[in-house]
């Protein structure tokens, strides 16, 4: 028995997928979770900083998926492009906290850029680096401390974290205080 998870936007694909490799509809079962919306936050783009056109393209093209539902979005941009302004402009315009999970060589780069861009003071952003980073996290949102605008995760850390839960959930719910499919929404 396999379990997958992927945004509700794929579902169609997804089964026609099934139905291709001779998955029967009685051999199927759905779950839907709820989509939470994310807290709100405090990003404004410095004025200084305006998206070309192409930039802005993207950004009304992910602004209207989620208007219709659609809760992800891929944008692909060559190098030199803009796409740390891109995001970040979308970011502020969305006004909600956000979550990354970037190599660890780039989590100081992101502080920097998120002050650089969005006048976002290093305090703001919570880094998670290791085990005890993520513990601590969810003990702060289990008390309701939790007043960050952005999160920033190692992907060694993330990719640790998913690994002990696959080689054991119940032990991974303890020691972590959570799973990596609530993390986000914590």
């Amino acid at each position: 028995q396999s379990q997958f998870r992927y945004p509700i936007s794929l579902l169609p694909k997804f089964l026609t997928l099934l139905k291709y490799n001779n998955v029967r509809d009685e051999q199927i079962e759905m779950l839907t979770a709820p989509i939470y919306e994310p807290a709100k936050a405090v990003l404004t783009l410095k004025p200084h900083f305006i998206p070309y056109d192409y930039q802005e393209e993207g950004i009304a093209f992910t602004l209207e998926l989620k208007a219709n539902g659609i809760m992800s979005a891929l944008l692909q941009m060559p190098t030199g492009t803009g796409k740390t302004l891109t995001l970040l402009a979308l970011a502020a315009r969305l006004k909600l906290r956000m979550a990354m999970v970037v190599a660890p060589a780039h989590l100081d780069k992101w502080v920097a850029d998120f002050d650089s861009y969005l006048g976002l003071p290093k305090e703001r952003v919570y880094v998670v680096r290791g085990s005890k980073a993520i513990q601590k996290l969810f003990l702060m949102a289990e008390q309701g401390l939790f007043d960050y605008d952005v999160i920033l995760i190692s992907l060694r850390t993330m990719q640790e974290f998913c690994k002990a839960y696959d080689e054991n959930p119940e032990l991974c719910e303890d020691l972590y205080r959570g799973t990596p499919f609530s993390i986000f929404e914590k």
